[in-house]
């Protein structure tokens, strides 16, 4: 009644969105044999596109700018890579073997992105620059500036060797030093290091090979590597406005911006290291089942902090705590049916992940760290220690010494303000199912993807199951009248009934009440399905 809602039929006809992409992407090498066992090999790649953006609507619309909005933004995005490598593969008597490379490489990317957001539509229907009144170089839904420009370089060096036994005992040794430049020169290096070792005991012991194992190898691994910030975290950046605002003359003024976002000169790399135990295994001459055991640390965490806005900034990006992760993964691949045998095939292939990660350390003095910027009122994800990364805060429902909800005069739940832990968005576990079916040069294959639990935080579901248009576990009847479990100030049970209107509405949508709308996370989603056709070789035999 007071159309304060879209209408979605007008968003649909007057919303317009749009973005066309050209990419292209292309690499050219030369090698030199130095001797028999020994290679030099240069490699230059070049991945770049062009992107063209847009969004507008229409003015007579109540959600956005009523006079209606073109928003235009066009995007190069270039990379260049350079590799040099030395190789070399040698055996150094009848059961060693050696295979090694020692390379250098270089980084560049470079981004530039052009654009201009009007306002005040003159013509209704006419979505063009040339029909609006107000031109902007500052996109009014986030406040960033479309106009940027960067560009950023790692350079790096590397060691791979693997020293090779029998072909049953391999250990492999890397190591890797980078340097960036998005960090400072005292800060901007960082070298990581990495180690494996594996054993095939059906190589080594030829009696353990036959019908039920075909084939098996125990690897012990150890891996580290590095993260680099994005450019412009290191010191405070000035914005330039030559259209800052235009006085009651017309006259246009000028001005300068200090970002909201504090430089943070001692800002250094983070270092992410795992250490993983693993079998891979062939069983039956149709079965590959794989397991792997893991424990990954991330610590120097690179971290956007947000800042009481009494300092002038409303965040800055710190190294900042440690995360950990451990995990189990298995994969498996199945023939069921070979082709060959019975004219048609079945393959299952699938994987099984169940991982946990904690926040295992913080800055002396920090409770919890805001991971994005929040919408005030709504709940948000927190780094908070010990407890799993990125869980959810917020407001819940006010409960008394006893744990019981407590309802107000009115009859309608109290809100705590006080932020507390609301949910977990990190799933139980997640599996995928890949069933392919060939027959002669067909195949069907599908992708099924399975997440078991893991919290969702959802205004929308809530606002949609308050206004009684989706079905919940127990619907809302919008005839009925609802007490809520609860008990007033005092201890005493509730007795007050609320309406339909009162209960969903004002519960889940209106209430405040964070915890309200938190939802299960369990999907089951057909990720990818595809049906393809092998052309015979007979018929390319001469192409």
């Amino acid at each position: 009644s007071g159309n304060d809602i879209q209408n979605p039929y007008w968003t649909v006809a007057n919303s317009k969105t749009s973005q066309e992409t050209d990419r292209f992407t292309g690499n050219v090498s030369m090698s030199y044999a130095i001797n028999d066992w020994m290679n030099l090999t240069y490699r230059v790649g070049l991945d770049t596109y062009t992107e063209l953006n847009s969004y507008g609507q229409n003015r007579g619309g109540v959600d956005g700018p009523t006079l209606g909005i073109l928003r235009t933004t066009s995007v190069r995005n270039s990379i260049w890579n350079h590799d040099l490598l030395l190789s070399a593969e040698k055996s150094l008597s009848e059961d060693l073997n050696l295979t090694a490379t020692f390379g250098a490489n270089s980084r560049r990317d470079t981004y530039a992105q052009d654009g201009i957001e009007s306002q005040g539509q003159l013509v209704f229907g006419v979505l063009e620059h040339y029909n609006f009144t107000t031109p902007s170089s500052v996109n009014s839904f986030s406040g960033s500036n479309l106009n940027q420009n960067f560009e950023e370089n790692l350079v790096g060096v590397y060691l791979d060797a693997t020293l090779s036994y029998k072909d049953l005992l391999y250990l492999n040794v890397v190591g890797r030093n980078d340097w960036s430049s998005t960090l400072e020169r005292e800060n901007n290096s960082l070298f990581y290091p990495g180690a494996s070792l594996s054993f095939i005991p059906t190589t080594a012991f030829p009696a353990l090979q036959g019908n039920v194992l075909n084939y098996a190898k125990l690897r012990l691994g150890y891996g580290s590597s590095a993260g680099f910030p994005t450019p412009f975290n290191t010191r405070d950046v000035l914005s330039l406005g030559a259209r800052t605002f235009v006085d009651a003359n017309g006259n246009v003024v000028s001005g300068n911006t200090v970002s909201d976002v504090l430089g943070n000169r001692d800002l250094s790399p983070e270092r992410v290291q795992e250490l993983e135990i693993g079998l891979d295994t062939r069983l039956f001459n149709r079965l590959n089942f794989n397991v792997s055991l893991y424990q990954k640390s991330t610590t120097d965490l690179i971290t956007n902090r947000t800042l009481d806005s009494s300092t002038g900034f409303r965040s800055t990006f710190v190294n900042i705590g440690e995360v950990e992760t451990k995990g189990l993964e298995v994969d498996y691949d199945l023939n069921l049916l070979r082709e060959s045998e019975a004219g048609i095939g079945f393959n299952l292939a699938g994987n099984f992940t169940a991982s946990e990660t904690t926040v295992t350390d913080l800055a002396e003095g920090t409770n919890n760290i805001l991971l994005t910027f929040a919408v005030s009122g709504e709940a948000a994800n927190y780094a908070v220690e010990g407890r799993p990364f990125g869980v959810l805060l917020g407001s819940t429902i006010q409960r008394d010494e006893n744990g019981n909800k407590v309802v107000g005069s009115n009859g309608r739940y109290l809100v705590d303000n006080n932020i507390t832990e609301i949910g977990d968005p990190n799933p139980d576990w997640t599996t995928a199912l890949i069933p392919t079916i060939t027959f002669k040069n067909f195949t069907l294959s599908a992708n099924l993807q399975y997440r078991h639990g893991g919290d969702v935080y959802s205004v929308t579901t809530a606002g949609l199951i308050g206004r009684g248009v989706v079905d919940a576990d127990d619907p809302i009847h919008r005839e009925s009248n609802y007490v809520l479990p609860g008990v007033f100030a005092d201890g005493s049970p509730n007795n007050v009934a609320i309406t339909a209107t009162e209960f969903g509405f004002n519960t889940f949508f209106a209430g405040g009440i964070n915890e309200v709308n938190i939802f299960d996370g369990t999907t089951i989603r057909l990720q990818e399905a595809s049906l393809g056709y092998s052309i015979p070789k007979k018929m390319l035999d001469k192409t």
